[in-house]
């Protein structure tokens, strides 16, 4: 038997793939995030694909990460919404994957300290994110606009630059690349992402 096809083992592959969804929301731009999320996603897909998945577990696994996106736009009911969550990931992903009398087949204390360490993480980064889109949003938003940076990643349309001292997510104004090294023009400003333009270089 592939060991992927044991129940725990394809559980914690799914909740990995969960995760960097979330991290791909709150940390995007890099391509890095992206592309292992993107992996995992078609490795989870392939292993439940060739497993009975209690499809209305799955649902409700999913859909614990809508708390996790409230919890990140609303800090004020953060912990309300975390608890949510981890109800929903813990409640969905013990009944992943059950037997034919439909008890459960994935390690009840495995979810349990699977989806506490999960919402840690999540907790940690939705954290990390606000301080940091607080600390940005006491500047003058326009006070950005205007400024060169560089690319520090290839802009396809979207990756980093490094700005007035910060490395920021950002995406190009006309979508065409701009390579890494590139210099850049900052055209606009929403939340953690730039809109920039290459500058010609003199």
């Amino acid at each position: 038997m592939n060991p992927l096809f044991d129940p725990n083992i394809a559980y914690i592959l799914v909740v990995l793939s969960l995760f960097m969804a979330v991290v791909t929301f709150i940390l995007p731009g890099t391509g890095v995030p992206e592309t292992i999320t993107i992996l995992l996603m078609i490795g989870a897909w392939w292993v439940i694909s060739h497993m009975d998945v209690n499809t209305f577990a799955l649902l409700v696994a999913i859909l614990g990460l809508v708390p996790v996106y409230l919890a990140f736009k609303r800090p004020a009911n953060q912990k309300l919404l975390l608890a949510v969550s981890a109800l929903m990931l813990i409640g969905g992903s013990v009944y992943l994957f059950t037997d034919s009398e439909g008890k459960p087949l994935v390690d009840v204390w495995l979810a349990v300290i699977v989806s506490i360490l999960f919402l840690l993480f999540v907790w940690l980064l939705i954290s990390r994110g606000s301080k940091i889109l607080n600390k940005r949003s006491e500047l003058d938003p326009n006070a950005m606009i205007g400024m060169i940076g560089e690319a520090r990643s290839d802009l396809a349309p979207k990756g980093s630059v490094y700005v007035n001292g910060e490395l920021w997510t950002a995406r190009s104004a006309n979508t065409n690349l701009i390579k890494q090294g590139s210099p850049v023009r900052v055209l606009d400003r929403e939340g953690f992402t730039l809109t920039v333009i290459e500058e010609d270089k003199k």
